[in-house]
């Protein structure tokens, strides 16, 4: 499985058009620019949206979230009013191998 960024926020009461429009779509050109990015996938809701990076197996993940909470961090005044401040979580490649208990 390839390391995927999954971004998640909410919107309360704004439409999917509206999140879609004033969010999702301005996040997601913004995050395109990652570099090692294989694949996006984007969902918008009644007050909610979600945008899953796929990377590249090559990527640092580490390395890629902190990219994109500096693309989120400078987008952040454009964004409207009213939006969750967005939250980022990592998928690993590596989240379902057996970890090393002593070495």
């Amino acid at each position: 499985m390839l390391p995927q960024l999954s971004i998640s926020y909410s919107l309360y009461g704004s439409s999917p058009i509206v999140v879609e429009k004033e969010v999702t779509s301005k996040l997601e050109a913004m995050l395109s620019r990652l570099s090692g990015v294989k694949k996006i996938n984007s969902n918008s809701g009644n007050g909610w949206g979600n945008i899953s990076i796929q990377l590249d197996k090559h990527v640092n993940p580490a390395t890629a979230r902190f990219e994109a909470s500096t693309i989120i961090r400078q987008a952040w005044p454009q964004l409207p009013q009213g939006l969750s401040y967005p939250e980022i979580s990592l998928r690993s490649s590596d989240d379902n191998a057996p970890k090393v208990f002593l070495s």
